[in-house]
């Protein structure tokens, strides 16, 4: 029996230790029920449109029962930015325009995983500052945001999201693979990209709604103790977070009666 999950940094965080990711406490309390340890497959995107893509490679080789699907909000950032910045195929950075109108969208053309070291694990205090960065540079930023969403950059990304999504939707409709859909992560670090977090979530809590998708918010989650998820970076989530994040998606596959699909083999 296999649970599949597709997101993006949170579920490798650097910050975090291997045994103590959310994922994990997740598998060990299902495990808890009945002893039964399902098989666990982590599948990361960058690209919204490679996302079915992605998933079905791997469910041909094992094929999934449950799939737990991470909404994120960076893929979104980039392709609504007006000016991109990426590495290319060479390792060298490189600049251009996402011109989503003119079919020009790097953002998408780009898969930038394969040049993050995710073996680069730091546990001492890394996020646990915050990011201080010039207003002039902050300003920058906020208007580049602006100025893709003001020429439909943002709306593009959207109709991406929402493309690859019915697609995947579909497709595990008919090989009878159970979803569960998480909302994207707070995003404080910046005002117009936790706009984009809670936009996304408006969005795709309705269209979660309207196709009977269980749908699992954690846009506004505390720890037990009331302490926000994040870092005092306002990007990263914490311990605890990944604590309760993880007890969240627990309770929710127990409410819907998902837990089952391993515990009752």
């Amino acid at each position: 029996m296999r649970i599949t999950i597709m997101g993006g940094c949170f579920l490798v965080q650097h910050n975090i230790k291997q045994d103590r990711l959310y994922h994990q406490t997740l598998i060990n309390l299902l495990k808890g029920e009945k002893g039964i340890l399902p098989d666990l497959k982590l599948i990361r995107y960058e690209r919204m449109q490679k996302i079915p893509e992605k998933f079905f490679k791997e469910n041909n080789t094992v094929k999934t029962n449950i799939l737990i699907f991470h909404l994120r909000s960076e893929p979104v950032m980039r392709l609504t930015k007006l000016y991109y910045r990426y590495q290319n195929d060479g390792g060298t950075e490189s600049k251009s325009l996402n011109l989503p109108i003119l079919n020009h969208v790097m953002s998408e053309k780009n898969d930038i995983l394969g040049r993050i070291i995710l073996s680069d694990r730091n546990y001492e205090n890394d996020g646990a500052d915050e990011i201080v960065e010039s207003k002039w540079y902050h300003f920058m930023r906020e208007c580049n945001y602006k100025t893709g969403a003001l020429i439909g950059n943002f709306k593009y990304a959207l109709k991406i999201y929402e493309k690859s999504l019915n697609v995947l939707w579909t497709y595990c409709q008919n090989e009878k693979i159970k979803f569960l859909v998480i909302g994207p992560a707070p995003r404080k670090f910046s005002n117009f990209e936790n706009k984009i977090t809670q936009k996304i979530e408006l969005k795709f809590k309705k269209w979660a709604h309207f196709n009977k998708i269980p749908y699992l918010p954690i846009q506004n989650a505390k720890t037990k103790s009331g302490h926000p998820i994040l870092f005092p970076n306002k990007i990263h989530i914490t311990q605890e977070g990944h604590d309760e994040i993880a007890n969240r998606i627990y309770a929710k596959l127990k409410t819907i009666g998902l837990h089952n699909v391993f515990t009752n083999q």
